[in-house]
């Protein structure tokens, strides 16, 4: 088999870099094509009368081959395929091949009448037929059921390709593993929707304790400053609890609109409280409780946070056309001179 080597001048196909085929590899492969031709075909080529010529026939040198493509060249086809089951070879491994094949078949395989056409040329022109043929087997392999004999045949040599194995694998996989979890988890979405609406109660009150407890804190901090003992501390975070909950009722209650048109907070009305702003004769300024102020700053601003909101649905900063006249709204500015008064009493 050693004269039967092209010489090292003519050998330029072979990339080992690239490509993982050798000389060895094809004439190994030209050997096995060799030894599947019929024999008429190779007393044909070996006979005077051979005057060379393409050796695969395609009906569109475009468009993928067909499975009448493939069947016309069963005995090119076929010595591939059995080689290379589970890709499609490259056109320059095949020109390799074709090209040792002429070697072995005594150099009248590639022959032309055209004396433009070499033996590479030709050996080139047949590799990329060869390569389009294959993908088109596969093509059919996959997407259709063949009924001519030779196409089943050729079939039954294919199998996927190392990568595609490796993705049918993964796929299985986890879909082995999705059974055997069971039940998906629930989206979070879905636990969302099914969670009970907050009120429009619930949700105020959460706020209104949360300014409780802002005013707790302060009513704390203005104690400590002027001596107030621990259980008058106590004393005024129970009654700040109670005057939480009327705040509450006063914020979403209808009746509370009332309060908006010039009518002041019962809570004024209480004695007790009114005293405070009673001032001697004697010029000097006396409070007889000092708790009963830090309670009523308290009360004041709840109140005029209250009542110094927006109408629900309607933006701070943009124009209302059905806003209430001035004297209707919230008697925020009324009370902002009188809770500085309060302010500095307390101090």
């Amino acid at each position: 088999m050693a004269d039967l080597r092209l010489h090292m001048s003519v050998w330029k196909s072979c990339r080992p870099g690239k490509v993982p085929w050798t000389e060895q590899d094809v004439f190994d492969h030209a050997a096995a094509v060799k030894l599947s031709l019929p024999v008429t075909v190779k007393e044909l080529i070996q006979s005077p009368e051979w005057k060379g010529g393409p050796l695969i026939q395609l009906e569109n040198d475009v468009s993928r081959p067909t499975a009448d493509d493939c069947i016309l060249n069963y005995i090119w086809l076929r010595p591939f395929v059995s080689k290379f089951p589970e890709t499609v070879c490259s056109g320059y491994y095949a020109a390799d091949v074709f090209r040792a094949l002429d070697v072995y078949l005594e150099n009248k395989l590639l022959q032309s009448s055209d004396p433009m056409d070499t033996k590479k040329s030709m050996a080139l022109d047949e590799g990329g037929k060869m390569k389009r043929l294959m993908g088109g087997l596969r093509y059919l392999w996959r997407s259709k059921s063949g009924n001519h004999p030779r196409i089943t045949e050729m079939k039954s040599l294919l199998k996927l390709s190392p990568r595609a194995e490796a993705r049918r694998r993964e796929a299985a996989d986890e879909r082995e593993s999705d059974d055997n979890m069971g039940e998906p988890p629930q989206a979070v979405d879905a636990v969302v929707e099914e969670m009970p609406a907050l009120t429009d109660d619930q949700s105020e009150g959460a706020t209104g304790g949360d300014e409780a407890e802002d005013m707790e804190e302060d009513g704390d901090g203005a104690g400590e400053g002027s001596g107030v003992d621990e259980g008058a501390e106590e004393e005024e975070g129970a009654e700040s609890g109670e005057d939480q909950t009327d705040d509450d009722v006063v914020g979403h209650d209808d009746s509370g609109h009332a309060d908006n048109m010039g009518l002041v907070d019962p809570q004024f009305n209480d004695p007790s409280k009114n005293e405070l702003f009673e001032v001697p004769s004697s010029g000097k300024k006396v409070i007889e409780d000092r708790n009963k102020v830090t309670e009523l700053c308290m009360d004041l601003m709840k109140y005029w946070k209250t009542h110094a909101r927006a109408p629900e649905g309607v933006h701070m900063c943009t124009k209302n056309p059905n806003k209430r006249p001035a004297s209707e709204q919230a008697p925020s500015v009324v009370l902002c001179p009188l809770f500085r008064v309060l302010i500095s009493f307390s101090i």
